[in-house]
Protein backbone atom coordinates (compact mmCIF):
# COMPACT_ATOMS: atom_id res chain seq x y z
CA UNK A 1 0.00 0.00 0.00
CA UNK A 2 2.66 2.60 1.05
CA UNK A 3 5.01 1.52 -2.44
CA UNK A 4 1.59 1.78 -4.39
CA UNK A 5 1.25 5.31 -2.78
CA UNK A 6 4.56 6.64 -3.15
CA UNK A 7 4.58 5.26 -7.04
CA UNK A 8 1.74 7.62 -7.37
CA UNK A 9 3.17 10.25 -5.47
CA UNK A 10 6.57 10.04 -8.12
CA UNK A 11 3.82 10.12 -11.39
CA UNK A 12 2.15 13.05 -9.72
CA UNK A 13 5.78 14.99 -9.47
CA UNK A 14 6.31 14.51 -12.89
CA UNK A 15 3.59 15.30 -13.82
CA UNK A 16 4.07 18.38 -12.40
CA UNK A 17 7.09 19.07 -13.23
CA UNK A 18 6.27 18.14 -17.26
CA UNK A 19 3.31 21.07 -16.46
CA UNK A 20 5.55 23.41 -15.46
CA UNK A 21 7.77 23.30 -18.43
CA UNK A 22 5.02 23.24 -21.00
CA UNK A 23 4.20 26.65 -18.98
CA UNK A 24 7.61 27.97 -18.67
CA UNK A 25 7.78 27.73 -22.85
CA UNK A 26 4.11 29.26 -23.41
CA UNK A 27 5.67 32.07 -21.58
CA UNK A 28 9.07 32.29 -22.94
CA UNK A 29 7.58 31.85 -26.46
CA UNK A 30 5.01 34.59 -25.10
CA UNK A 31 7.75 37.13 -24.04
CA UNK A 32 9.33 36.83 -27.63
CA UNK A 33 6.39 37.76 -29.13
CA UNK A 34 5.90 40.55 -26.95
CA UNK A 35 9.53 41.29 -27.69
CA UNK A 36 8.87 41.11 -31.33
CA UNK A 37 5.91 43.10 -31.67
CA UNK A 38 7.69 45.86 -29.31
CA UNK A 39 10.64 45.77 -31.57
CA UNK A 40 8.79 45.88 -34.81
CA UNK A 41 6.73 48.63 -33.36
CA UNK A 42 9.95 50.79 -32.56
CA UNK A 43 11.05 49.98 -36.60
CA UNK A 44 7.95 51.18 -37.72
CA UNK A 45 8.08 54.21 -35.82
CA UNK A 46 11.52 54.98 -36.67
CA UNK A 47 10.52 54.91 -40.73
CA UNK A 48 8.00 56.84 -39.96
CA UNK A 49 10.38 59.41 -38.91
CA UNK A 50 13.10 58.36 -41.72
CA UNK A 51 10.03 59.12 -44.12
CA UNK A 52 9.53 62.30 -42.83
CA UNK A 53 13.22 63.25 -43.01
CA UNK A 54 13.15 62.59 -46.43
CA UNK A 55 10.07 64.06 -47.24
CA UNK A 56 11.30 67.56 -45.89
CA UNK A 57 14.39 67.32 -47.30
CA UNK A 58 12.59 66.89 -50.88
CA UNK A 59 10.16 69.39 -50.07
CA UNK A 60 12.99 72.02 -48.87
CA UNK A 61 14.72 70.88 -52.61
CA UNK A 62 11.57 71.72 -54.36
CA UNK A 63 10.60 75.17 -52.75
CA UNK A 64 14.27 76.16 -53.65
CA UNK A 65 13.91 75.15 -57.13
CA UNK A 66 10.44 76.66 -57.70
CA UNK A 67 12.12 80.09 -56.47
CA UNK A 68 14.41 80.43 -59.56
CA UNK A 69 17.53 77.70 -57.69
CA UNK A 70 18.82 75.12 -59.75
CA UNK A 71 17.90 71.94 -58.33
CA UNK A 72 21.84 70.61 -59.32
CA UNK A 73 23.82 73.16 -57.38
CA UNK A 74 21.61 72.02 -53.92
CA UNK A 75 22.48 68.57 -53.49
CA UNK A 76 23.98 68.38 -49.39
CA UNK A 77 26.72 66.19 -48.28
CA UNK A 78 25.00 63.68 -45.23
CA UNK A 79 23.98 65.59 -42.20
CA UNK A 80 22.79 64.33 -39.08
CA UNK A 81 19.44 64.18 -37.46
CA UNK A 82 18.92 63.13 -33.79
CA UNK A 83 15.18 61.56 -33.04
CA UNK A 84 15.20 60.33 -29.00
CA UNK A 85 18.45 57.74 -28.70
CA UNK A 86 18.13 57.06 -32.50
CA UNK A 87 20.49 59.35 -35.05
CA UNK A 88 19.79 59.28 -38.77
CA UNK A 89 21.84 60.43 -41.17
CA UNK A 90 20.23 62.18 -44.28
CA UNK A 91 21.68 62.87 -47.29
CA UNK A 92 20.53 64.30 -50.70
CA UNK A 93 21.89 63.40 -54.22
CA UNK A 94 20.73 65.64 -57.31
CA UNK A 95 21.95 65.17 -60.62
CA UNK A 96 21.58 66.02 -64.29
CA UNK A 97 21.15 63.85 -67.05
CA UNK A 98 24.00 63.71 -69.54
CA UNK A 99 23.33 65.86 -72.54
CA UNK A 100 23.59 64.84 -76.22
CA UNK A 101 26.62 67.05 -78.00
CA UNK A 102 25.59 70.43 -78.98
CA UNK A 103 22.19 69.76 -77.40
CA UNK A 104 21.22 72.27 -74.36
CA UNK A 105 21.58 70.68 -70.74
CA UNK A 106 19.08 68.37 -69.79
CA UNK A 107 15.86 70.53 -68.62
CA UNK A 108 15.06 67.59 -65.43
CA UNK A 109 17.61 66.79 -62.44
CA UNK A 110 17.39 63.38 -60.85
CA UNK A 111 16.61 63.60 -57.14
CA UNK A 112 17.42 60.89 -54.35
CA UNK A 113 16.74 61.25 -50.59
CA UNK A 114 18.14 58.46 -48.47
CA UNK A 115 18.16 57.98 -44.65
CA UNK A 116 20.24 55.43 -43.07
CA UNK A 117 20.31 54.99 -38.78
CA UNK A 118 20.73 51.87 -36.50
CA UNK A 119 17.56 50.53 -35.47
CA UNK A 120 17.55 49.73 -31.55
CA UNK A 121 18.23 45.79 -32.36
CA UNK A 122 21.50 46.87 -33.50
CA UNK A 123 20.72 46.47 -37.29
CA UNK A 124 21.37 48.96 -40.33
CA UNK A 125 18.05 50.44 -41.71
CA UNK A 126 17.65 52.70 -44.90
CA UNK A 127 15.01 54.73 -46.64
CA UNK A 128 15.35 56.02 -49.88
CA UNK A 129 13.01 58.52 -52.02
CA UNK A 130 13.37 59.10 -56.14
CA UNK A 131 11.75 62.00 -57.61
CA UNK A 132 11.95 64.02 -60.85
CA UNK A 133 12.84 67.76 -60.55
CA UNK A 134 12.44 70.55 -63.42
CA UNK A 135 15.28 72.88 -63.78
CA UNK A 136 14.11 76.21 -63.66
CA UNK A 137 10.50 75.07 -63.97
CA UNK A 138 8.10 74.51 -61.07
CA UNK A 139 6.08 71.53 -61.34
CA UNK A 140 2.58 73.39 -61.13
CA UNK A 141 3.26 75.23 -64.53
CA UNK A 142 1.95 72.31 -66.37
CA UNK A 143 0.18 74.21 -68.80
CA UNK A 144 3.44 74.56 -71.03
CA UNK A 145 5.52 72.19 -72.76
CA UNK A 146 8.62 71.38 -70.58
CA UNK A 147 10.56 68.49 -72.87
CA UNK A 148 12.93 70.38 -75.02
CA UNK A 149 13.65 67.66 -78.44
CA UNK A 150 17.42 67.79 -77.52
CA UNK A 151 17.21 66.64 -74.17
CA UNK A 152 18.17 63.23 -72.82
CA UNK A 153 14.92 61.59 -71.86
CA UNK A 154 15.43 61.46 -67.89
CA UNK A 155 14.21 58.03 -66.38
CA UNK A 156 12.62 57.63 -62.56
CA UNK A 157 13.09 54.17 -62.06
CA UNK A 158 13.81 53.22 -65.26
CA UNK A 159 11.00 54.66 -67.12
CA UNK A 160 10.77 57.46 -69.76
CA UNK A 161 8.54 60.84 -68.96
CA UNK A 162 6.24 60.12 -71.77
CA UNK A 163 4.65 57.32 -70.03
CA UNK A 164 1.62 58.54 -67.87
CA UNK A 165 2.49 59.52 -64.12
CA UNK A 166 -0.04 56.69 -62.66
CA UNK A 167 0.72 54.03 -65.23
CA UNK A 168 1.70 50.95 -62.70
CA UNK A 169 5.01 49.26 -63.20
CA UNK A 170 4.37 45.59 -63.63
CA UNK A 171 8.13 45.06 -62.27
CA UNK A 172 8.51 42.78 -65.70
CA UNK A 173 10.26 46.04 -67.98
CA UNK A 174 6.19 47.37 -68.67
CA UNK A 175 3.75 49.03 -67.21
CA UNK A 176 0.21 49.37 -67.39
CA UNK A 177 -2.45 52.67 -67.87
CA UNK A 178 -6.15 52.71 -67.79
CA UNK A 179 -6.89 55.13 -70.49
CA UNK A 180 -10.63 55.39 -68.57
CA UNK A 181 -10.28 54.67 -64.77
CA UNK A 182 -12.90 52.69 -63.91
CA UNK A 183 -12.68 50.66 -67.77
CA UNK A 184 -11.90 47.44 -68.47
CA UNK A 185 -9.16 48.75 -71.34
CA UNK A 186 -5.19 48.31 -70.45
CA UNK A 187 -2.24 49.66 -72.25
CA UNK A 188 0.74 48.13 -71.80
CA UNK A 189 3.97 50.48 -72.24
CA UNK A 190 7.64 48.98 -72.53
CA UNK A 191 9.43 51.11 -70.19
CA UNK A 192 12.87 51.35 -72.00
CA UNK A 193 11.20 52.36 -75.48
CA UNK A 194 7.79 54.37 -73.81
CA UNK A 195 5.81 52.74 -76.84
CA UNK A 196 2.42 50.48 -76.30
CA UNK A 197 3.53 46.61 -76.69
CA UNK A 198 -0.25 45.52 -76.15
CA UNK A 199 -3.83 46.64 -76.04
CA UNK A 200 -5.65 44.71 -73.40
CA UNK A 201 -8.46 43.81 -70.98
CA UNK A 202 -8.88 44.20 -67.04
CA UNK A 203 -10.74 44.30 -64.14
CA UNK A 204 -13.02 47.56 -63.87
CA UNK A 205 -10.90 48.40 -61.01
CA UNK A 206 -9.62 52.18 -60.57
CA UNK A 207 -5.45 50.13 -60.97
CA UNK A 208 -4.27 47.13 -62.58
CA UNK A 209 -3.49 44.89 -59.53
CA UNK A 210 -0.57 42.98 -61.01
CA UNK A 211 0.42 41.68 -64.10
CA UNK A 212 -1.83 38.53 -63.48
CA UNK A 213 -4.67 40.17 -63.83
CA UNK A 214 -3.98 41.00 -67.25
CA UNK A 215 -6.18 37.18 -68.35
CA UNK A 216 -6.60 38.55 -71.88
CA UNK A 217 -3.24 39.79 -72.58
CA UNK A 218 -1.63 36.84 -74.73
CA UNK A 219 0.31 37.35 -77.75
CA UNK A 220 -3.22 38.13 -79.53
CA UNK A 221 -3.09 41.49 -77.73
CA UNK A 222 0.30 42.61 -79.04
CA UNK A 223 0.50 45.98 -80.87
CA UNK A 224 2.90 48.94 -81.61
CA UNK A 225 1.99 52.54 -81.09
CA UNK A 226 2.82 55.40 -79.98
CA UNK A 227 1.39 57.57 -76.95
CA UNK A 228 0.42 61.42 -77.67
CA UNK A 229 -0.93 63.08 -74.30
CA UNK A 230 -1.55 66.62 -72.89
CA UNK A 231 -4.73 68.69 -71.07
CA UNK A 232 -6.88 71.10 -72.29
CA UNK A 233 -7.31 73.88 -70.20
CA UNK A 234 -10.13 76.80 -70.12
CA UNK A 235 -10.18 80.68 -69.88
CA UNK A 236 -13.48 82.45 -70.48
CA UNK A 237 -12.36 86.07 -69.43
CA UNK A 238 -11.03 88.71 -71.37
CA UNK A 239 -8.21 88.95 -72.08
CA UNK A 240 -8.20 85.35 -71.81
CA UNK A 241 -5.69 84.02 -68.95
CA UNK A 242 -2.62 81.63 -70.70
CA UNK A 243 -0.69 81.64 -67.28
CA UNK A 244 -3.42 80.37 -64.79
CA UNK A 245 -6.43 78.93 -66.96
CA UNK A 246 -8.75 78.18 -64.00
CA UNK A 247 -12.35 78.49 -66.00
CA UNK A 248 -14.40 75.17 -66.46
CA UNK A 249 -14.55 72.90 -69.13
CA UNK A 250 -16.83 71.91 -71.87
CA UNK A 251 -17.60 68.55 -73.16
CA UNK A 252 -15.30 67.67 -75.74
CA UNK A 253 -13.45 64.54 -77.61
CA UNK A 254 -10.22 64.68 -79.00
CA UNK A 255 -9.45 63.42 -82.74
CA UNK A 256 -6.02 62.55 -84.93
CA UNK A 257 -6.84 63.69 -88.06
CA UNK A 258 -3.86 62.46 -90.92
CA UNK A 259 -2.62 64.68 -93.28
CA UNK A 260 -3.92 63.93 -97.25
CA UNK A 261 -2.12 61.74 -98.73
CA UNK A 262 0.44 61.02 -95.84
CA UNK A 263 1.39 57.46 -96.18
CA UNK A 264 0.81 56.43 -92.61
CA UNK A 265 -2.88 57.68 -91.70
CA UNK A 266 -2.77 56.74 -88.90
CA UNK A 267 -5.65 54.14 -86.68
CA UNK A 268 -6.08 55.36 -83.09
CA UNK A 269 -7.93 55.62 -80.15
CA UNK A 270 -8.05 58.58 -77.67
CA UNK A 271 -9.99 59.32 -74.04
CA UNK A 272 -10.69 61.49 -71.44
CA UNK A 273 -10.85 62.27 -67.90
CA UNK A 274 -13.94 65.49 -68.72
CA UNK A 275 -11.35 67.56 -65.84
CA UNK A 276 -13.31 64.85 -63.08
CA UNK A 277 -9.89 63.89 -61.52
CA UNK A 278 -8.69 67.19 -61.67
CA UNK A 279 -10.79 69.78 -60.04
CA UNK A 280 -9.07 72.50 -59.19
CA UNK A 281 -7.29 73.78 -61.45
CA UNK A 282 -10.02 72.43 -63.92
CA UNK A 283 -7.86 70.36 -66.76
CA UNK A 284 -9.52 67.86 -68.97
CA UNK A 285 -6.38 65.13 -69.63
CA UNK A 286 -6.36 63.45 -72.72
CA UNK A 287 -4.44 60.19 -73.53
CA UNK A 288 -4.33 58.99 -77.48
CA UNK A 289 -2.21 56.02 -79.05
CA UNK A 290 -1.72 56.08 -82.55
CA UNK A 291 -1.09 52.16 -83.95
CA UNK A 292 0.49 50.64 -86.79
CA UNK A 293 -1.31 48.53 -89.00
CA UNK A 294 -2.63 45.09 -87.76
CA UNK A 295 0.38 43.06 -87.40
CA UNK A 296 3.06 45.73 -88.24
CA UNK A 297 5.26 48.32 -86.73
CA UNK A 298 4.61 52.08 -86.57
CA UNK A 299 7.38 53.89 -88.03
CA UNK A 300 6.55 56.83 -88.40
CA UNK A 301 2.82 59.12 -88.45
CA UNK A 302 1.93 62.82 -89.24
CA UNK A 303 -1.48 64.75 -88.84
CA UNK A 304 -3.05 67.22 -86.66
CA UNK A 305 -4.40 67.03 -83.03
CA UNK A 306 -8.23 68.30 -82.97
CA UNK A 307 -10.46 69.39 -80.25
CA UNK A 308 -14.30 67.96 -81.04
CA UNK A 309 -17.78 68.08 -80.01
CA UNK A 310 -21.35 70.09 -80.05
CA UNK A 311 -19.47 73.15 -78.87
CA UNK A 312 -16.92 72.91 -81.44
CA UNK A 313 -19.13 72.21 -84.22
CA UNK A 314 -21.08 74.49 -86.40
CA UNK A 315 -20.74 78.70 -85.67
CA UNK A 316 -17.67 78.63 -84.09
CA UNK A 317 -18.34 79.93 -80.53
CA UNK A 318 -14.76 79.09 -79.14
CA UNK A 319 -11.33 79.05 -79.99
CA UNK A 320 -8.72 76.77 -79.72
CA UNK A 321 -5.10 77.81 -79.03
CA UNK A 322 -2.24 75.59 -78.59
CA UNK A 323 0.71 75.96 -75.84
CA UNK A 324 3.81 75.81 -78.29
CA UNK A 325 6.97 78.22 -78.75
CA UNK A 326 10.72 77.19 -79.45
CA UNK A 327 11.30 76.04 -76.44
CA UNK A 328 14.91 75.03 -77.50
CA UNK A 329 16.12 77.97 -79.55
CA UNK A 330 16.43 75.95 -82.50
CA UNK A 331 14.97 78.47 -84.67
CA UNK A 332 11.43 75.96 -85.40
CA UNK A 333 8.55 73.75 -83.93
CA UNK A 334 9.61 70.56 -83.40
CA UNK A 335 7.00 67.67 -82.82
CA UNK A 336 7.24 67.67 -79.03
CA UNK A 337 6.78 71.75 -78.98
CA UNK A 338 3.30 70.92 -80.52
CA UNK A 339 3.32 72.11 -84.10
CA UNK A 340 -0.16 72.53 -86.03
CA UNK A 341 0.98 69.84 -87.89
CA UNK A 342 3.14 66.82 -86.96
CA UNK A 343 5.76 65.22 -89.28
CA UNK A 344 7.36 62.39 -89.12
CA UNK A 345 6.82 61.49 -85.41
CA UNK A 346 8.38 58.57 -84.29
CA UNK A 347 8.32 58.92 -80.75
CA UNK A 348 5.47 59.04 -78.28
CA UNK A 349 4.78 62.64 -77.07
CA UNK A 350 3.89 64.70 -73.72
CA UNK A 351 2.32 68.11 -72.62
CA UNK A 352 0.65 68.81 -76.14
CA UNK A 353 -1.47 70.97 -74.57
CA UNK A 354 -4.44 73.38 -75.55
CA UNK A 355 -6.26 75.87 -74.14
CA UNK A 356 -10.11 77.07 -75.45
CA UNK A 357 -10.93 80.51 -75.37
CA UNK A 358 -13.93 82.17 -76.12
CA UNK A 359 -14.32 82.69 -80.10
CA UNK A 360 -14.10 86.71 -79.70
CA UNK A 361 -10.98 86.17 -78.10
CA UNK A 362 -7.56 86.11 -79.37
CA UNK A 363 -5.19 83.57 -78.23
CA UNK A 364 -2.87 85.16 -75.44
CA UNK A 365 0.16 85.76 -76.05
CA UNK A 366 1.61 84.62 -72.74
CA UNK A 367 4.86 85.39 -71.33
CA UNK A 368 8.33 83.68 -72.29
CA UNK A 369 10.16 82.16 -69.50
CA UNK A 370 12.09 84.61 -67.04
CA UNK A 371 13.34 83.01 -63.62
CA UNK A 372 15.01 86.25 -62.50
CA UNK A 373 11.23 88.08 -63.01
CA UNK A 374 9.71 84.90 -61.45
CA UNK A 375 8.09 83.20 -64.63
CA UNK A 376 9.42 79.71 -64.96
CA UNK A 377 7.93 78.59 -68.52
CA UNK A 378 7.20 79.81 -71.67
CA UNK A 379 2.77 80.30 -71.81
CA UNK A 380 2.91 81.48 -75.10
CA UNK A 381 0.12 79.99 -77.20
CA UNK A 382 -1.15 79.79 -81.30
CA UNK A 383 -4.66 79.30 -82.49
CA UNK A 384 -5.09 75.57 -83.87
CA UNK A 385 -8.66 75.75 -84.50
CA UNK A 386 -11.30 76.90 -86.35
Amino acid sequence: MKRRVARRAGFTLVEALVALLIVAAGLAALVDHQLALRANAELARERGVALRLAQTALERLRSAAAAGADPVALATPPTESADAATRYRVELRVAAPPAAPDAPPARYATVRVEVAWRDTAGGDQRLALDSLLERGTPPGLSAALLLQPGDVAPRLHGRPPTLPADARDLGDGRSAFKPVEDGTLVWIFDNASGRVVARCLAPATPQVASAAALATCGAEAAVDGLLVSGSVAFSWRLPPDADAPDDLPVALRVEIRPLDGSPMAPRYECFDDGGRRHPAPVRVRYHCVIYAETGGTLERWGGTIRLAGTAFSGDATLKVCRYSADYDGNGRIDNAEHPGVYAEVATALANQNFLVVAARADCPAGQPANPAAGRFADTATAQVQP
